[in-house]
């Protein structure tokens, strides 16, 4: 802000408050990545979207409640995601498994993104859900078991759709590609097996092993497949929006300002060391004296008791 503000009484030759030039540049920044608090008001919009271009996916939208019902405007609170295709996908790959985490937001409205991921056969992370919450509470992490409860009963309903796409996207070039794999680790099992029993059990640890490896990994590759096989579908333009029928004008969160000076510093794990200024902390090391060599204190506090060093003088 400093930068821009001698830019530009250098420029124009004139002087002018620092407040104004944060003023102007926070409507420069709104006519080019729009108004945070305007884009709340297209959030259903995007719901529906969101609906129609990816089936099967669930999105509820939480508001704080208002004294009275005349009013039609709803202040946002929370939003709940889960995609069609994720659901599909941890149900195909039959690792009863979720890891839960948040991280914060920055900007006008700050608040929280909370996710839910599993693992995938490569025990890799796989997406299932996210919220945008106000803070990370019981009250906010209730809602996630909810939403998750509600994804079990489909998952239910939408195994029958899952074989059937299976089935149809046999032709699609990833999937003409992951069974010309899964083909040749078969082919290659073949062989070894065939090998096996020519040798009649008399095979090497080693060569056990590894046949045990082609004949795993042929296994998750098929589990991976199914797991990545549906796909999110990308959203149309705003302009081609479905318009929602909702009486109720959704308004920007509520946003309190803390009492004191905000923090700068990012909070620290309790096992994260702790580092200033790019120095290591000296936290367990123990302080020796330049004077005595004496561990547990410094020039300053010396008494001069034993030591190596000459202590005194006069």
């Amino acid at each position: 802000m400093k930068a821009l503000h001698e830019e530009l009484c250098k420029k124009l030759e004139v002087g002018m408050l620092l407040q104004k030039v944060a003023r102007a540049k926070s409507m420069a920044e709104r006519i080019i990545s729009g108004d945070y608090q305007v884009q709340y008001g297209f959030l259903r919009d995007y719901v529906l979207e969101l609906l129609n271009t990816n089936p099967g996916t669930t999105v509820r939208i939480d508001v704080y409640l208002e004294s009275s019902l005349s009013i039609t405007t709803r202040t946002f609170r929370r939003i709940y995601v889960c995609l069609g295709a994720l659901k599909l996908g941890f149900k195909s790959g039959l690792r009863d498994f979720l890891g839960l985490d948040g991280t914060f937001m920055k900007g006008p409205y700050p608040g929280q993104v909370l996710t839910v991921v599993g693992l995938d056969s490569n025990n890799g992370i796989y997406p299932v859900a996210y919220a945008v919450v106000e803070t990370e509470s019981t009250s906010s992490w209730t809602r996630f078991l909810e939403l998750r409860a509600h994804t079990d009963c489909l998952l239910n309903n939408l195994c029958e759709v899952f074989n059937s796409k299976l089935d149809e996207g046999r032709d699609k070039p990833i999937i003409t590609c992951l069974e010309y794999i899964r083909e040749y680790l078969m082919k290659r099992l073949c062989v070894v097996q065939k090998e096996i029993d020519k040798c009649k059990g008399l095979l090497t640890p080693t060569a056990t092993t590894l046949f045990e490896k082609i004949k795993t990994d042929a296994s998750k590759l098929s589990t991976w497949k199914a797991m990545y096989f549906n796909k999110i579908d990308p959203l149309n333009g705003r302009t081609m929006w479905p318009k929602s029928d909702c009486p109720f004008t959704l308004l920007s969160p509520k946003h309190k300002t803390h009492v004191g000076r905000p923090k700068k510093k990012r909070r620290r794990g309790v096992d994260e060391p702790n580092s200033q200024a790019g120095r290591l902390s000296k936290k367990y090391l123990a302080v020796t004296c330049s004077k005595c060599h004496n561990k547990g204190q410094n020039s300053r506090t010396c008494k001069g008791q034993g030591g190596s060093g000459e202590v005194g003088g006069g």
